[in-house]
């Protein structure tokens, strides 16, 4: 078996990013309390943070709440395991390539796979796989698994 997944980048996006995002807004939000601007009202300062709080909740929701932790080719499966932002419920599941609809690249160094029956992480599974130098290259990796799920599919 080997990983397709980052570790590194994983854990940056899912683990590190909410928690500076949000922690910077918290933080903002103790300034305005402590030390409001005089010349804006207290109220309009809150509906700001408020509406950063949402959308940055949505931005986090779309990029890092629905990755999963690991994946590991096994030939004929993948393995996928993802755990909950403070890696309490750990889930496992192997996935028979021939249960993969489809293998795409979504974004910058993301991989989407769709599964033709709901898993654990439901139909759409999301992961990070390993960067190169250049950031928008291609992954052999995932190149090759597009290529055996497109075998398995036309059996």
């Amino acid at each position: 078996m080997r990983r397709i997944s980052s570790r590194f980048d994983t854990f940056w996006v899912k683990r590190v990013m909410p928690v500076v995002m949000f922690g910077g807004l918290i933080f903002m939000v103790v300034a305005l309390v402590t030390k409001p601007p005089p010349e804006l009202p207290l109220w309009f300062g809150f509906s700001a943070l408020l509406f950063a709080f949402v959308i940055f909740y949505f931005v986090m929701k779309e990029i890092s709440f629905d990755l999963v932790d690991e994946v590991l080719d096994a030939d004929d499966a993948l393995i996928i395991t993802s755990s909950s932002f403070f890696g309490h419920n750990r889930q496992q599941e192997r996935i028979a390539l021939a249960d993969i609809v489809e293998v795409s690249y979504s974004r910058p160094s993301c991989v989407t796979l769709m599964l033709r029956r709901p898993s654990a992480f439901g139909v759409q599974i999301k992961f990070i796989y390993p960067r190169r130098f250049l950031p928008f290259s291609r992954n052999r990796e995932i190149d090759d698994l597009i290529k055996r799920v497109n075998a398995q599919t036309r059996v």
